[in-house]
């Protein structure tokens, strides 16, 4: 699972940390639900690649 309180503080969004506590529990439960709908394993994500192609400018 994904550290939410290191985001939060490496994202520095201003929310106080009592505030962000209490959304915690329902990012973990959507990152947790997310992951079985995709058919990954836990701590697993998917990989993402970018290719760059030719300018076209």
């Amino acid at each position: 699972m994904k550290n939410w309180k290191l985001i939060a503080e490496g994202l520095d969004l201003g929310i106080p940390t009592s505030e962000l506590e209490k959304i915690f529990p329902a990012l973990e439960r959507l990152e947790k639900d997310c992951t079985v709908l995709r058919g990954l394993a836990p701590g697993k994500e998917p990989a993402i690649t970018f290719g760059c192609g030719p300018d076209t400018q």
